[in-house]
């Protein structure tokens, strides 16, 4: 991740103007311990902060009650514990308001594009204009809106804030989380507080807010007031554990109110809510991949999970049956997306060799074809910042989980076209990652071949910019839409094949990568990660992992 300026404690930190050393103890600053001071804990590893700003705050207020860095994510951040504290500032800068506004106009719709939710777009507004916390973490991702888009600055005529002024309105919102005292509103900060952390690349934090979310939720149980917020934790806590890095681990926990549960006689009545259950049912499909030993595992491996899909499948045709699409067009399109994810994820939960995912080539296709219909009818808001994942994890698990050639490089063109990120997931550092996927893979299948140059049959980096230009994607689309609902439960039902495997080289098992963890640096735009490779037979505990350590630009 980005490069921190400095180290050592908070206190220590503010203390070194007079010659005090940290000696950097986790979790608390043994020099701090020994001379009964409170250690504040520790910045994040990405934080700019200068020595004079951090003054600056430790003069307003205490620091260690807004940093809640050193915690475990199992736990709730003590942030987010109501208890009184100093008093906020009386009334917002003009250039906050201008940064909440930004928020407000693009940030917020662009996050509810694919899948519909009123928090981003309303609720987190809404509680902004009463609780001073939600304000600065809304002025924040205003802020790191700002600094990702220069055009959309540009038409407000606003000039992107430097990284410190963002970081300082994040620890305003942690300090001032104090004084909250209804747990719903602790609950819709952590997501906030979450999202910020995400777009900031500070991923332990990230992590430990989105758990204290998780944590919250469990407490206040299923109430009308968090039934929305509910959803919002589903989708971050599935982000946390789908963006595997070993710096960074994510405790996985299957609490009942993550769950997705089909009940009898499903009735869908809006595309809001068909979406939102395919991302629960995706959450499942992926947790079952982690080796989860919960209830939700046991659901997707016996076949029941199956058994509920097909009746999401029955009741979304009788919902279309009723609606003129064409009119609905994007939520359509973004509905036959997600049900694709969750498709192939049903392929993840049985293990096995990387080979089983040639059998899901159609399905491959059919996602890479919405994902590529949807990305043009986006237009300008393609290019932008969101709080939740998206096109982005779509097509890198394209491109690296299907080794058919064009399927996964027209992919990576889309991935690396994109100027978007997604909550964790950056377009160009997973461009970047993919395409070196692909090109070790098939160097692999060179290597393995004794030398034979197996190419002609697949595709080279140089062929990247000259694949087919999309014209044809309104063919493939057509024939991807007329697939009925209904068609999903016959068990000879077979996609329509819109890519073949005929005269394509086909890259050996022991060639493939089975996982990917990646460490991102934002300061260096590199790309740095541990490439797990198989060894070709059933993968064992017992075996020693092979691996490979690549690097890459972005």
């Amino acid at each position: 991740m980005v490069r921190s300026r400095g180290s050592g404690c908070v206190t220590c930190r503010h203390a070194r103007i007079r010659r005090v050393k940290c000696d950097e103890g986790k979790p608390s600053c043994q020099r701090c311990l020994s001379t009964g001071r409170n250690c504040d804990g520790y910045l994040p590893t990405t934080s700019n902060i200068s020595r004079r700003d951090l003054a600056a705050l430790a003069q307003e207020s205490s620091l260690g009650e807004r940093l809640v860095l050193t915690r475990r994510p199992a736990q709730a951040p003590a942030s987010l514990s109501p208890s009184p504290l100093g008093s906020a500032r009386s009334s917002p800068q003009p250039r906050e308001c201008q940064l909440f506004d930004l928020f407000r106009s693009a940030t917020g719709p662009a996050t509810e594009t694919l899948a519909p939710s009123s928090f981003w777009t309303r609720d987190i507004l809404q509680l902004a204009h009463v609780e001073p916390a939600v304000w600065h973490a809304v002025v924040a991702l205003g802020g790191l809106h700002c600094r990702w888009h220069d055009d959309t600055a540009k038409a407000l005529s606003l000039t992107p804030p430097p990284v410190h002024e963002v970081e300082l309105h994040y620890h305003h919102a942690v300090t001032l989380a104090q004084r909250m005292q209804q747990p719903e509103r602790a609950l819709a900060l952590s997501l906030a507080l979450g999202a910020v952390a995400n777009l900031m690349g500070s991923l332990r934090e990230s992590r430990v807010h989105v758990a204290a979310g998780r944590n919250l939720l469990c407490r206040l149980g299923k109430t009308d007031e968090v039934r929305g917020m509910a959803e919002i934790v589903a989708r971050m806590d599935f982000e946390a554990f789908s963006f595997g890095e070993a710096t960074a681990p994510y405790e996985l926990q299957d609490p009942a109110l993550l769950r997705y549960d089909v009940p009898r006689n499903l009735v869908i009545t809006s595309y809001e809510q068909a979406i939102s259950s395919l991302l629960r049912m995706l959450r499942v499909v992926m947790m079952s991949d982690e080796g989860l030993p919960t209830e939700i595992n046991g659901i997707a491996m016996d076949g029941r999970f199956e058994v509920d899909l097909r009746a999401w499948e029955r009741a979304m045709g009788n919902f279309e049956g009723g609606v003129d699409i064409s009119s609905h067009e994007m939520s359509a399109l973004s509905v036959r997306f997600y049900h694709a994810l969750v498709r192939l994820g049903i392929t993840f939960v049985h293990p096995g060799p990387e080979t089983r995912f040639d059998a899901q080539l159609d399905l491959f296709s059919r996602l890479l074809v919405l994902a590529e219909a949807l990305e043009q009818r986006m237009g300008s808001s393609i290019q932008t910042m969101t709080m939740e994942p998206g096109l982005v994890m779509a097509l890198f698990l394209i491109g690296s989980r299907c080794r058919h050639p064009v399927v996964r490089w027209r992919s990576a063109r889309l991935l690396l076209k994109l100027n978007r990120q997604e909550g964790l997931w950056r377009s160009d550092a997973f461009g970047a990652g993919l395409k070196r996927i692909i090109e070790v893979e098939e160097e692999e299948m060179q290597r393995l071949s004794g030398g034979e140059d197996e190419r002609p049959h697949s595709l080279s980096a140089n062929t990247l910019t000259n694949l087919d230009d999309g014209n044809d994607i309104d063919d493939r689309l057509r024939a991807s839409i007329a697939v009925q609902w209904t068609a999903w439960a016959d068990p000879r039902f077979a996609l329509p094949s819109l890519e073949t495997w005929n005269g394509v080289a086909i890259i050996p098992e022991e060639g493939r990568i089975r996982a990917f963890v990646p460490t991102i640096s934002v300061e260096d735009r590199v790309v740095s990660a541990t490439f797990f490779m198989s060894h070709g037979i059933a993968p064992s505990p017992h075996l020693i992992p092979r691996v490979r350590e690549e690097k890459c630009r972005f």
